[in-house]
């Protein structure tokens, strides 16, 4: 076996799931300890004898000295190439704070996990995802320090995930293995992987989605199941109510649920949506809107965070014959502010597409996609349409797929559209993202889940990072 320490868990709202997975370890392993950065007193914890946890509010108001050692910000910049106040836009909990507490909060975060993973150099860091300031650090030195790293990542096809080792949700495997099936298939015209084939043959036939967008959000009606969560939250919030994640008061949820009830009539009855038909007789290019604030759009698409504005910069660099036909997310309805889709809907060349349409319907008959980093990158990818990128997203190693630099690299690209595609790319890319999948049996997130998905979990990790 390797020498295994500790292993290092961000937990983020993963507390049940990586606690279940520490128990399996364990068990698995007794020499592995476990230790972990939690965002509040989840009594979930007591079922297992960590090392260590500590707590983010304790570390922004300095009572883990012990890994306080300061770091200047100067240092913190050249050392993970990117500006501090870049880093504080990535966390959406330290944002919404006031303006002394966010400079205060980053720099005090920033400084324990380097100091943490400096002193005890542990073997493994395992995080839910790379979706906040800690866990965008903690990647990045990991990597400049080789210390094993991973997020769990949807792989963007089906029930597929990705243990993540990258802050642009992929993997350096599948770099590695893209450039191997590309060389193999561009040497070899005969060359297949027939599981793989066949995969991507009856996702198109049966016109897939990524799994976690078939899960029902049926927010319009009040179920025992939304009962146990409002208990829940609410027995965890009493719990900790220094909690660093916690928004809302647990007594607002239930006028939150309203507010977002009438949003969603709203968006349904009185804001304007065409159908697929509409889209027979335009030449048309497609935008999926992101969930916000999310991973996509704060640590991927950093650079361009506001949807709103990006759509204007595409609708100025469209050309006069073309539209941008943009299309809500599921799970975003009724969240946004209701003059959000009258905004996008005013300009003279972009379209509000029903939110029930098929994303492969709508591909299909589009020029192409553009989007932050979006999984629509991989379905417009399985129907050869080109795909333009603004964010920092893993898949532009795809030769069909361009990252958009600037304004009028954004104009020349929607004007002269790539006629050119290089299949050998297409499929060298979906290969080396199926074999770099896991599959978890019963896993729909870190809530949902069964105990073979924890075994299933568990093994991975030994057989990875341990054994």
């Amino acid at each position: 076996m390797k020498d295994i320490k500790e292993i290092f868990f961000l937990f983020s709202v993963n507390q049940k799931f990586f606690t279940d997975t520490a128990i399996e370890l364990n068990k698995l392993n007794k020499n592995l300890t476990f230790s972990g950065l939690a965002y509040s007193k989840y009594k979930y914890f007591k079922k297992f004898n960590y090392k260590n946890i500590f707590y983010i509010n304790d570390i922004i108001n300095n009572l883990e000295k012990k890994f306080n050692k300061n770091i200047d910000i100067n240092y913190i910049e050249n050392y993970l190439d990117i500006n501090f106040s870049e880093l504080i836009h990535l966390d959406r909990h330290i944002i919404r704070k006031n303006k002394s507490y966010q400079k205060k909060s980053a720099l005090n975060l920033i400084r324990f996990i380097i100091n943490y993973l400096e002193s005890t150099k542990p073997s493994l860091v395992i995080a839910e995802g790379v979706d906040d300031l800690v866990s965008f650090v903690a990647c990045r030195y990991c990597n400049l320090n080789k210390i094993n790293f991973f997020s769990i990542q949807n792989s963007r096809l089906g029930n597929g995930l990705l243990l993540s080792d990258k802050v642009d949700s992929g993997t350096k495997n599948i770099n590695k293995d893209f450039k191997y099936f590309y060389s193999k298939i561009k040497n070899n015209s005969n060359f297949a992987v027939e599981e793989y084939d066949n995969f991507i043959n009856s996702y198109i036939s049966n016109k897939k989605k990524v799994y976690y967008l078939n899960k029902i959000f049926n927010f319009k009606n009040l179920r025992f199941k939304d009962l146990i969560k409002f208990f829940s939250y609410f027995e965890e919030y009493y719990n900790d109510k220094k909690g660093f994640h916690y928004k809302d008061h647990p007594l607002l949820l239930p006028f939150k649920r309203l507010v977002r009830l009438l949003k969603n009539y709203y968006y349904i009855f009185f804001v304007k949506k065409i159908n697929i038909k509409n889209l027979e007789k335009i030449n048309f290019f497609y935008y999926g809107l992101h969930v916000y604030p999310e991973a996509a759009t704060l640590i991927i698409g950093r650079e361009t965070p506001d949807q709103l504005n990006l759509i204007k910069l595409i609708s100025k660099a469209l050309p006069y014959n073309k539209y941008l036909v943009v299309k809500e997310h599921p799970h975003s309805i009724g969240k946004r502010d209701i003059f959000f889709y009258n905004k996008i809907i005013k300009m003279h060349n972009v379209i509000l597409i029903d939110h029930n349409v098929n994303n492969f319907d709508i591909l299909k008959l589009s020029e192409g996609l553009v989007t932050i980093s979006s999984s629509l990158s991989l379905e417009a990818t399985l129907l050869k349409k080109p795909v333009y990128i603004f964010g920092d997203y893993y898949l532009d190693i795809d030769k069909n797929c361009y990252k958009i630099k600037s304004f009028n690299d954004l104009k020349k690209i929607l004007k002269n559209n790539i006629n050119f595609y290089d299949e050998i790319s297409r499929k060298a890319l979906i290969y080396a993202i199926q074999k770099n999948s896991i599959y978890l049996e019963g896993y729909l997130n870190s809530r949902n889940y069964k105990k073979q998905t924890i075994y299933d979990f568990a093994k991975t990790i030994m057989e990875k990072y341990i054994l």
